[in-house]
């Protein structure tokens, strides 16, 4: 492996591959919060692994449906955010994908604040969900 192609691969994921990573780790927090809301509680070994969590929400859960059509996100989890042994790097998802999973997960994301009375997502923000109720 090349020193220079381990930098430029380096620098090719903190320039490309942090939309999709913040994209995943977006929808794992969503997923989190609502696991908390339904007391589902995941092993740290399972963390990442979006499809295993969606699938342990409950099915009358409001968002899962909305959340299986994300979890193609989990393999930017980890396997896709540093470079490869040999300093290469794979390619992310084509842009059209990336911008559709972005949106949803916006969207989605508003849609879940709002269900728990509209949760200040400021991060200077210490008020907690006006309540816990699971969506249904």
């Amino acid at each position: 492996m090349s020193t220079e192609l381990l930098i430029a691969s380096h620098l090719r994921l903190a320039n490309e591959r942090n939309a999709v990573y913040n994209a995943e780790q977006a929808v794992e927090m969503i997923v989190l919060a609502l696991a908390q809301s339904e007391a589902v509680h995941y092993s740290r070994s399972q963390h990442h692994q979006l499809d295993t969590m969606v699938r342990g929400l409950p099915a009358d859960n409001a968002f899962a449906s909305d959340l299986l059509d994300l979890t193609w996100l989990e393999a930017y989890a980890t396997a896709f955010r540093y470079p490869r042994t040999k300093g290469g790097i794979s390619d992310p998802p084509p842009p059209g994908k990336l911008d559709e999973a972005l949106s949803k997960t916006a969207s989605l994301l508003t849609r879940v604040a709002d269900h728990f009375g509209v949760v200040d997502l400021s991060t200077s923000a210490h008020s907690p969900a006006a309540h816990s109720r699971p969506p249904r």
